[in-house]
């Protein structure tokens, strides 16, 4: 049967079939890697065709030979469906200092039009921390100017390691105005703080959290921001989403 191949054309590597399920990998050499760092990958994945029968299974994990049967931890999978060449990033640790390989998986339901996969690239990152969730924006009493926001801070850093500590958060109203800080939060806390707005109407409201490293267990030297946070509230109504 097909396999991953090089395009030269397009200068990635792609891979077609037909109409029958497929179980197929690439694997990267190997790259050696050391416990207790975190790694960023990223890289760059589209398909030939975008319509719904094009679309295509991705899943990239990570293991310690070149081969399928130690590819035992996952760290990707989405359901590629644009025939933009998109860049994805995934972070992941490993157990132990050692040689490893990445491989990219295209599982499941395929097509003659391919899917590809370029400028992949592994490099050391700083601890991030994850997004806040469930953050909620809910306004006070119709004309009380006011309004709670709700969050709860992650517990985990982005390659799904958890956090021993969280330096501090920081609530900002339209990118500018600081709402509410605190040094003295820990993983996982529900927050709720209260702002009081000039007038009535919509705002944004962004919530950061800052790691200052060493983590418990970590050996990184470095401050990172998680990605940003935010939702609209008025005096009047509000609707908020998380991201």
């Amino acid at each position: 049967g097909r396999t991953w191949t090089y395009n030269s054309s397009k200068k990635a590597a792609q891979y077609w079939g037909g109409t029958a399920p497929v179980d197929q990998w690439l694997l990267t050499p190997s790259i050696k890697m050391e416990a207790g760092k975190t790694y960023q990958l990223t890289f760059k994945t589209g398909l030939e065709s975008a319509l719904a029968r094009d679309y295509k299974d991705l899943y990239v994990t990570v293991g310690n030979a070149a081969t399928v049967e130690a590819q035992t931890t996952q760290i990707y999978h989405e359901n590629i469906q644009s025939a933009l060449m998109e860049g994805k990033t995934a972070y992941f640790t490993v157990p132990a200092s050692g040689d490893y390989n990445v491989g990219f998986r295209c599982s499941g339901a395929t097509s003659y039009n391919a899917i590809f996969v370029d400028n992949i690239a592994i490099v050391e990152s700083k601890v991030i921390p994850e997004a806040v969730t469930d953050l909620t924006v809910k306004p006070q009493a119709a004309g009380a100017l006011r309004a709670d926001i709700t969050f709860t801070l992650p517990s985990k850093d982005k390659a799904g390691n958890q956090l021993g500590k969280i330096s501090s958060y920081t609530v900002l109203r339209a990118d500018t105005t600081v709402v509410a800080q605190s040094a003295t939060a820990k993983p996982g806390d529900a927050v709720t703080v209260t702002d009081t707005v000039p007038s009535a109407g919509f705002y944004t409201y962004k919530v950061t959290v800052t790691l200052t490293s060493p983590q418990p267990q970590q050996e990184q030297q470095s401050t990172d921001q998680s990605p940003s946070s935010s939702a609209q509230a008025t005096p009047l109504g509000s609707k908020g989403h998380g991201t």
